[in-house]
């Protein structure tokens, strides 16, 4: 670890150092879906099935200014931990975590996501709720896990 206890210590570290020590450097891009929902009066709650869709991540990047390009490292807001935080009963928080049928908003787990997603070329996608996608995932939708990689063959960029 570096000690930057004056401006003659500090050294710029590159990407490809932070990349020989196992890290992920990247620029970052926030979409705040909680914030879009409350301008165009979408109501939902966090702890409750609610899938934000491809026009809807288009729309939230451009009312944002968001400019994103490949290889960006694509953070979504969806109000979770908004909810954790401001849930003042322990017991309400512990009973959504301990439910094996917990729900949560989060991006639609459908084809016309999924091909957003990669046709932006993301390096990584990441929010701030217990799962990317709005959870559960519907039965009938061909986006599980396991179908993904049959779905859109990873190894043609």
């Amino acid at each position: 670890m570096h000690n930057l206890n004056s401006v003659s210590s500090f050294r710029l570290i590159l990407v490809p150092e932070w990349h020989e020590r196992g890290c992920i450097v990247g620029r970052g891009v926030l979409l705040d879906l909680f914030e879009y929902a409350h301008r165009h009066g979408i109501e939902y709650c966090p702890t409750q099935f609610f899938a934000f869709t491809a026009r809807d991540l288009d729309l939230a990047a451009r009312e944002q200014d968001v400019n994103l390009e490949q290889g960006d490292i694509l953070l979504v807001r969806v109000g979770f931990m908004k909810w954790y935080k401001e849930c003042s009963e322990k017991s309400v928080r512990d009973a959504w975590f301990l439910d094996d049928n917990r729900e949560s908003a989060g991006v639609a787990a459908d084809l016309e996501t999924v091909s957003w997603v990669w046709n932006h070329h993301f390096s990584a996608v990441a929010g701030d709720s217990l799962a990317w996608e709005a959870l559960p995932q519907p039965s009938d939708r061909l986006c599980k896990f396991p179908r993904l990689t049959r779905t859109v063959n990873l190894s043609d960029r």
